[in-house]
């Protein structure tokens, strides 16, 4: 038979290789038109345990669209050539610090500017709190701010895999 015949066999193995292939490949195709495109930031914060500091009227219409996430060191000094403006903004000890360590004035110059890019959210770390200044500038122009007692890191990677997971293409064969 075909196992005894060892071109019979390969021909066979490639045949069934080839439709399994076609029938993943339109799976995808067609399963990746319902998958999940977006998460909403209330969503977010009820799975991973986030509170709110600022959460604008229309919260329900915050949504996170990638699962990649920012760290706006730069940013928050007031570089914004290649800003990452669509991704969860998380601010950790040293963001924190700095900030904290800047006069209102300067501030002021800056957050406009970071509020205004689309962020979907910012998230504080390690029981960090946003200032007055962020915290009302965040209102004004309707960004959520959220915190967490996670330190940084430990945000960040179940941040990440959480977001991949909810943002990932659903493959069903």
């Amino acid at each position: 038979g075909i196992l005894k015949n060892p071109a019979a066999a390969a021909g066979w193995k490639q045949k069934l290789r080839d439709r399994c292939r076609e029938r993943i490949s339109k799976a995808y195709i067609e399963s990746k038109e319902d998958a999940m495109t977006e998460v909403s930031v209330l969503e977010v914060a009820k799975d991973l345990d986030l509170k709110f500091f600022v959460k604008p009227d229309d919260i329900e219409n915050k949504m996170i669209r990638t699962p990649e996430v920012n760290r706006p060191g730069l940013e928050l000094v007031g570089y914004f050539e290649h800003f990452a403006g669509d991704r969860m903004q998380v601010i950790g000890m040293v963001e924190s610090s700095y900030l904290n360590s800047r006069p209102d004035m300067e501030k002021r110059r800056i957050y406009p500017t970071f509020f205004e890019s689309g962020i979907p959210c910012v998230v504080f770390t390690r029981g960090y709190e946003p200032n007055c200044l962020m915290s009302e500038m965040a209102e004004d122009y309707g960004v959520p701010i959220l915190g967490t007692e996670m330190g940084t890191s430990h945000f960040l990677s179940k941040a990440i895999r959480y977001l991949s997971y909810k943002l990932a293409p659903a493959i069903s064969i």
